[in-house]
């Protein structure tokens, strides 16, 4: 098998394994085991078209797969927590959403995919924030087994990096490292015990 299919092949494995996760989240919100943060969904449904949209602009071939199916996951998970989600306009979330906001501005005035693939992932941090800080108080409002799928999805998008280049990079390096963050706090209590 040619490296580049054989990084593809990673690829598509990450995607199936994230839709996997994702469904596994969904039917947790449905049944009411988890409730996802209205402002972290709902901004991470926004910062996934434009990352997936700028990551492919930048190059992106063989670990495009996870931004393009995140950014479709991120939609239906933000319209399903305005009903079965949690939080408000905290603080925490309004700068979230600032930084959001910003991001596009920042691609709109510069020009640059990188500098705004670069600027939504450190919005999609931003927006995270809310549902780290849930997960670290609150390791039972977040459904488990979805993030661990997550996180394999993470790995098998790092293996399918087929150019190492900082814009092709940066994405799935981020995201295992934003993925690991949050399972291992959901998994906290567990090892404290």
């Amino acid at each position: 098998m040619e490296a580049a299919n054989y990084l593809s092949s990673w690829g598509i494995a990450a995607v199936i394994v994230a839709t996997f996760s994702h469904i596994l989240y969904i039917k947790a919100i449905v049944v009411r085991q988890t409730k996802p943060s209205r402002v972290t969904w709902s901004i991470w449904s926004v910062l996934g078209i434009i990352i997936a949209v700028s990551y492919y602009l930048s190059g992106a071939t063989a670990t495009l797969w996870v931004p393009v199916g995140e950014a479709v996951w991120y939609i239906i998970i933000a319209l399903l927590s305005i009903k079965y989600g949690q939080g408000g306009w905290t603080p925490v979330d309004r700068l979230a959403l600032i930084g959001a906001m910003t991001c596009g501005l920042f691609w709109y005035f510069t020009g640059s995919v990188v500098i705004a693939l670069t600027a939504a992932i450190g919005v999609d941090f931003m927006a995270a924030i809310p549902t780290i800080h849930k997960s670290y108080k609150d390791s039972g409002s977040e459904n488990r087994r979805a993030w661990v799928f997550t996180c394999i999805s993470s790995t098998f998008n790092l293996i399918a990096i087929n150019r190492f280049s900082f814009s092709i990079m940066i994405y799935p390096i981020y995201m295992f490292f934003m993925n690991i963050i949050i399972t291992s706090f959901l998994f906290r209590k567990k090892i404290d015990q």
